[in-house]
């Protein structure tokens, strides 16, 4: 929205999902684990989505632009591992503080463990002990030699979730395979 652009290579999304995927390996996230992506769109919300397939987790996108009831409903339902944030985002010309948004929907949605943060914008924000990490600090130390894990084709894969305008949203899975 600001008119910055950024690109990668297939070889760079690559090694950045490995990395990534190390890092999320190394918070304990494994095979199975939910873990929601609350990114706007950009090649991180990418990166995140294909980490996630990397160690066999069930990513859980989250519109960008919801606010944090409708992010912890969908956490709490899938029993969420993880989240990946930003610290913000534009819209419609005006500055998101998503990771405040998070924080407020993370008061309703007890399993997420850990909180990586993305700094798509350079905000401060407050990490909560232990639970709140660094996009940036967590990948620096991976090498993205990490393989990518096996699962079977009937693996879960992602979880999304209906809008919830008609009433409670509901989460349809799909799998590896599909």
């Amino acid at each position: 929205e600001d008119g910055s652009r950024s690109a990668l290579t297939w070889r760079e999304l690559s090694h950045e999902t490995a990395r990534l995927a190390e890092a999320l390996a190394g918070l304990g996230i494994g095979e199975g684990d939910a873990v929601g992506i609350f990114l706007p769109m950009s090649p991180q919300a990418a990166i995140a989505s294909h980490a996630c397939a990397h160690l066999g987790a069930v990513q859980v996108p989250i519109f960008s632009g919801f606010a944090a009831p409708a992010i912890s409903a969908r956490l709490a339902d899938a029993g969420a591992k993880a989240l990946i944030t930003a610290d913000g985002s534009l819209r419609r010309g005006k500055v998101v503080p998503m990771k405040e948004v998070a924080d407020e929907a993370l008061r309703a949605a007890p399993t997420v463990q850990h909180v990586v943060v993305w700094r798509r914008l350079g905000l401060d924000w407050q990490g909560a002990g232990g639970r709140d990490h660094s996009w940036e600090a967590l990948v620096e130390r991976c090498a993205g030699a990490l393989p990518p894990g096996e699962v079977e084709s009937e693996a879960p894969y992602l979880l999304a979730y209906t809008s919830g305008t008609t009433g409670r949203p509901k989460g349809a899975l799909h799998v590896q395979g599909g």
